[in-house]
């Protein structure tokens, strides 16, 4: 049988079924369980145990890819909108653009609604690469994580500057010369980085206002570290490791 819904649909059948009974048969089948009940308990027995199987071999099975009914463009412009972040509740998405000119920090709410620009009036200059980490949310969701510095800066001597979210804000300095920041799952902790140009990356790590801060892997020459993300349970940092600062050439996953 397919299913336990064959099986009660054979069973119900087989109850309803006509049956002409002699003299004393009331008797004896109030004692011994008719060949027809007996068939049905055992039928649905196997259909059960069949279900139980199917079920925790479904279990068993390794998830496929994702599938997708439809997709939303969020954002329709000629510029270059890059490294979106979703708020922990859904609500809002963070990305980069340089729809005016310079790459900002831009919102927009899933629900509608012009994107709000959180960085065109804070005299920052922010990143406009991100092959090293891009933006992060809080997770609480009520900060947002760039890379910025001075105008004139250059890549390797811009900061991470933590904003409100989702309106925007004063933003402050949080971490100097350091880039890729990501926080932990609890939000008691950051990684990031802290690039050294052709001396290599270092991965730190600290509390999540900046102090106590610690090294977890030491720069090597000439490999750098991109895109470092917390395990779930906040026990290990993940990291691409390669010799490119873009990425242009095969990379390794790292942990640690």
């Amino acid at each position: 049988l397919r299913d336990i819904g064959d099986a009660r649909i054979v069973i119900e059948e087989a109850l309803s079924a006509p049956h002409t009974r002699s003299a004393g048969e009331e008797d004896r089948r109030s004692r011994f369980p008719s060949p027809v009940a007996l068939a049905a308990v055992a039928l649905a027995s196997a259909a059960v145990t069949y279900g139980l199987g199917a079920f925790a071999s479904r279990g068993r099975e390794t998830a496929g890819p994702p599938l997708f009914d439809h997709l939303v463009r969020l954002v329709a412009s000629p510029a270059h909108e890059f490294s979106p972040v979703i708020s922990p509740d859904g609500k809002w998405v963070a990305y980069l653009s340089n729809a005016r000119g310079p790459t900002d920090v831009w919102l927009r709410s899933l629900s509608g609604g012009d994107a709000l620009n959180l960085t065109a009036a804070l005299g920052l200059e922010v990143t406009a690469l991100d092959a090293i980490g891009g933006i992060d949310v809080s997770p609480d969701g009520t900060q947002l994580a760039f890379v910025a510095g001075t105008p004139g800066v250059t890549s390797t001597g811009m900061s991470t500057f933590v904003i409100p979210a989702p309106l925007g804000g004063s933003p402050r300095q949080l971490l100097q010369r350091a880039q890729g920041m990501r926080w932990s799952p609890d939000g008691r902790q950051i990684t990031y980085i802290r690039p050294g140009g052709s001396f290599g990356d270092s991965l730190m790590a600290a509390d999540a206002d900046g102090q106590n801060e610690r090294e977890l892997v030491r720069h090597e020459g000439g490999r750098h570290i991109h895109w470092p993300r917390w395990s779930a349970d906040g026990r290990h940092v993940y990291f691409h490791y390669g010799f490119q600062t873009a990425n242009a050439e095969q990379t390794e996953i790292f942990r640690v």
